[in-house]
């Protein structure tokens, strides 16, 4: 009859030591997915970072093109302005002129 107590009492800590290695196993493999999970969010935002700031320059640049674009067209614009200008000041001052003398 001792002999089973014992052997109930060897069976139940052999048991116990089961239970709390399965329980240290399990608290180690959380950890360890915890912190690769903190890693990989780290690492996602690195990588959306990288990504946005990327868009950000091309999306900057793309502006750039065009503003330049438009400041050459706004140039064209008042050279001719200012040839058309250039070509009838003489005649516009002198029908200015005539049209306040005329009056």
């Amino acid at each position: 009859m001792e002999d089973v107590v014992q052997k109930i009492i060897g069976i139940e800590r052999e048991a116990q030591f089961v239970m709390e290695s399965a329980e240290n196993e399990k608290n180690l493999k959380k950890n360890e997915l915890e912190k690769s999970l903190e890693e990989l969010k780290i690492q996602l935002k690195i990588d959306t970072d990288k990504k946005i700031n990327a868009i950000r320059e091309t999306e900057i640049e793309e502006v750039k093109k065009i503003a330049t674009q438009k400041e050459k067209e706004c140039d064209l614009k008042v050279e001719e302005i200012e040839k058309i200008f250039q070509a009838n000041k003489e005649l516009w001052s002198n029908q200015l002129t005539e049209a306040v003398i005329t009056r």
